[in-house]
């Protein structure tokens, strides 16, 4: 809800404190791109001349990512967190593998949280890489409830709740 300004602030100030000073303008407008949170390229021939052809933008954009990564692996180990991998698109993966084969010596790991789809969307998604796949089963109804019950507003009547938590278990599946 921040806006454009306010977003590019926090993105340079994360970058160029990491960066040398020679590298952080790139990095920062290009991961400006990848987060929808673009720089004017008024100044900028790189990012003017990414504006112009399309396989140089995801060129760019992948490269300030590794770099990005790789100076956050100096600082401290990082842990990139995918949510929903079943929704990730092809050229999100493949910056990510990109980042893991330049960084494959650096503290660096990945955790990408999916439905059982994303086998089928992608099914060799990273397996040059060291992965493992965990199985999850679904939560009991018993888990859901309690899950539900906690999510659930306070504000809500004892009947209310009740009937609210039996449709979220019913409707959940085990994924409530």
């Amino acid at each position: 809800g921040e806006g454009l300004q306010q977003r590019q602030q926090k993105i340079q100030a994360r970058v160029q404190r990491l960066l040398p000073t020679d590298d952080a303008p790139r990095v920062v407008e290009f991961i400006g791109e990848l987060c929808g949170v673009p720089f004017p390229d008024v100044t900028s021939p790189p990012l003017r001349a990414a504006h112009q052809n399309p396989a140089l933008m995801a060129e760019q954009i992948a490269q300030s990512f590794v770099d990005y990564v790789a100076a956050e692996c100096e600082q401290q180990p990082v842990i990139l967190v995918v949510e929903d991998a079943h929704w990730i698109d092809v050229q999100s993966t493949q910056i990510i593998d990109r980042m893991l084969r330049a960084l494959r010596d650096q503290p660096i790991w990945v955790l990408a949280l999916s439905r059982p789809e994303l086998d089928d969307r992608l099914p060799a998604l990273w397996q040059e890489r060291a992965v493992l796949r965990l199985k999850l089963s679904g939560l009991g109804k018993r888990a859901c409830e309690k899950l539900a019950q906690g999510a659930l507003p306070e504000s809500l009547t004892a009947t209310a709740r009740e009937k609210a938590i039996v449709r979220i278990v019913e409707q959940a599946d085990g994924n409530a």
